[in-house]
């Protein structure tokens, strides 16, 4: 993967479920699981919360090394 596709709008992500549980407390109870054992890039380490999108970029710009 370059630095072009990359920066590519039409870049698509895909992600992919682990577990489907349909009901809401033992979801979040497991993604909560999930985020603490595989330690997403994009996840701010509290509860469920997603990073803000400047701290999104740097995040990806750090792990890429661009």
């Amino acid at each position: 993967m370059t630095t072009e596709t990359l920066r590519d709008q039409n870049l698509i992500l895909m992600f992919e479920i682990l577990e489907l549980e349909e009901a809401m407390g033992i979801r979040r109870k497991k993604e909560k699981e999930y985020i603490k054992k595989y330690r997403p890039l994009l996840q701010s380490g509290l509860s469920d919360r997603m990073l803000p999108i400047s701290r999104k970029k740097e995040a990806v710009a750090n792990f890429l090394e661009i």
